[in-house]
């Protein structure tokens, strides 16, 4: 992690694995702000502190969220801490999947304007059409808005 952003180079399996990613566009930098970058730090000082505590038992690595010694939390495990996040986070929010998180940032992006290509790269993507067809969910709004529009095209 670099100030204002995090390094995508290896995945986790559940068996405690680290695992090459997919495609070389999944190999890349995601840009994030102050506020975010902050609590980051927070993180790692937190890992500092254990390091300390812990000593040559601690396993040095370079993932952002890990246990108090250092070794990384396999995804089926952050899995249940980003559904406790959100049912104690005092936000109304569904209680989805980080996977469901991805999904409606791909749809969330798309629909604020940010170009697919860009999305397509935040989320490791080698082509757009794969972030379309597996990502992107298209709320009923812009739908009925299509429809009002050639309707009213229609009728002039």
């Amino acid at each position: 992690m670099d100030e204002g952003s995090i390094t995508v180079n290896e995945g986790i399996d559940n068996k405690k694995r680290t695992t090459d990613l997919k495609t070389s566009s999944s190999f890349r930098k995601i840009y994030i702000d102050k506020k975010l970058s902050h609590k980051l730090n927070t993180q790692r000082k937190w890992q500092f502190e254990n390091r300390l505590l812990f000593g040559t038992k601690y396993k040095l690595t370079d993932y952002v969220f890990t246990h108090e010694d250092g070794s990384f939390i396999i995804p089926h495990r952050l899995g249940f801490a980003f559904k406790a996040l959100i049912n104690h986070s005092g936000l109304n929010l569904p209680v989805i999947s980080i996977y469901g998180a991805r999904h409606s940032f791909a749809s969330n992006a798309i629909a604020a304007g940010v170009e697919p290509s860009v999305v397509a790269n935040i989320l490791g993507h080698s082509t757009i059409s794969t972030t379309y067809d597996n990502y992107v969910h298209v709320k009923p709004e812009p739908i009925r808005d299509a429809s009002t529009l050639m309707y009213n095209i229609i009728a002039q």
